[in-house]
């Protein structure tokens, strides 16, 4: 997965995590969009570590709409590589810190 630091507006504290914090983190509707990119693609992006992957066909990749739609300009992907699902992106972290039941923090998680 990659999101853009520009998405994330606010650090996760030590302590319980609300939904108020994960909302107050990923204040945006952002819905998440599944990529099939080759690794010559991935690097076109400038993703970091791309170089270090094994090479294979295709990769997946889960970004935000807001990324895909930057992504989509420099690099036009043919429909069949593309998936935009209706997940919320900051629902799904919610679903995640609910279904792990803890997580610790050690002083504050800054992105």
């Amino acid at each position: 997965g990659y999101h853009n630091l520009g998405g994330i507006r606010s650090p996760l504290r030590q302590g319980i995590i609300l939904k108020r914090d994960i909302w107050n983190m990923l204040p945006f509707d952002n819905h998440i969009v599944i990529l099939s990119l080759s690794r010559e693609e991935l690097s076109k992006l400038e993703l970091p570590n791309v170089a270090s992957l094994p090479p294979k066909s295709l990769y997946t990749l889960a970004t935000n709409n807001y990324l895909f739609e930057k992504y989509s300009r420099q690099l036009p992907l043919p429909p069949e590589r593309v998936h935009h699902t209706t997940w919320n992106l900051r629902d799904k972290v919610i679903e995640y810190v609910q279904s792990i039941g803890k997580m610790e923090i050690q002083g504050v998680l800054k992105f």
